[in-house]
């Protein structure tokens, strides 16, 4: 279509765009009526457990598509559109199809097997999923350097941190829940399809594991070999008394425990 290609990126920022133009319709509409309520549409769009409950499972898949126009969705486009065509370009289109749409099906999932713990959960929005585009960039592209030269591996790292702590500290368990179900999602499906950064990353913990098992090996083989030559060192001082014992008073002033120390000394002697 003229100069912008047709690739499955360029679509769905497409259909966001669209999307939002038609919830804020939905909204303008339904106003009068409902004096700032939610419109029943938009609830039954939205991704909640009550709407599981009643089976409208196709709110697993239209939720990312329940939104308003703002700065924030225009700018979380802006990098959906940037890191999508590199991950599509490098993934594929249909790979990159599969990756779309698992990061919106199954943390939503997740969350709906967790509300019969934390309560009933509701989402809808889009930006994790323009999120996990970003962070499926930094697997295919783990020494990539962003603003001032700093690794985009760090700027993930970072936002990864500071949503964690700061969903953590309000209690905001669904949310989580649902960026740690995506960003989980993001690296088995690209480690499925062999993205050299995510068997880096599993490398790198096994390195460390690794190093940590043989610390704690070496360190308890050197406490066992350490009691080990204070038990030798303390039957050799047995075994000297006891023969003291014997040169002192004969054999036959042995005890039967004392005989059977002497057994055993010989025994590995």
């Amino acid at each position: 279509m003229g100069n912008i290609p047709m690739d499955l990126t360029n679509t769905l920022v497409g259909a966001h765009i669209l999307s939002a133009l038609f919830t804020s319709g939905i909204y303008f509409f339904s106003q009068p009526e409902l004096g700032g309520g939610t419109p029943p549409l938009v609830r039954a769009l939205s991704f909640t457990s009550q709407n599981i409950n009643h089976f409208y499972v196709w709110t697993l898949i239209t939720y990312p598509f329940i939104h308003m126009p703002t700065i924030w969705l225009i700018i979380g486009l802006f990098f959906f559109w940037w890191f999508g065509r590199e991950v599509e370009s490098s993934l594929g289109m249909r790979t990159f199809l599969i990756l779309y749409s698992l990061v919106i099906v199954i943390p939503p999932l997740v969350l709906y097997l967790c509300s019969f713990k934390i309560g009933p959960v509701e989402f809808s929005d889009a930006q994790h999923i323009h999120f996990m585009v970003f962070v499926a960039w930094v697997f295919i592209h783990p020494g990539a350097l962003l603003f001032f030269q700093i690794p985009a591996k760090w700027f993930a790292a970072v936002f990864i941190t500071v949503y964690t702590i700061h969903d953590f500290s309000h209690r905001d368990w669904d949310l989580v829940l649902f960026l740690w179900a995506s960003l989980l999602t993001t690296f088995f499906v690209l480690r499925h399809y062999g993205v050299n950064g995510c068997f880096r990353l599993t490398g790198w913990f096994s390195t460390r594991l690794g190093r940590r098992r043989e610390s704690v090996q070496h360190s308890f083989s050197e406490r066992q070999a350490c009691r080990q030559e204070i038990t030798d060192a303390a039957n050799e001082q047995k075994v000297d008394a006891l023969l003291e014992k014997i040169a002192a008073q004969g054999i036959q002033s042995l005890t039967e425990r004392e005989r059977r120390i002497l057994t055993r000394a010989s025994k590995k002697m």
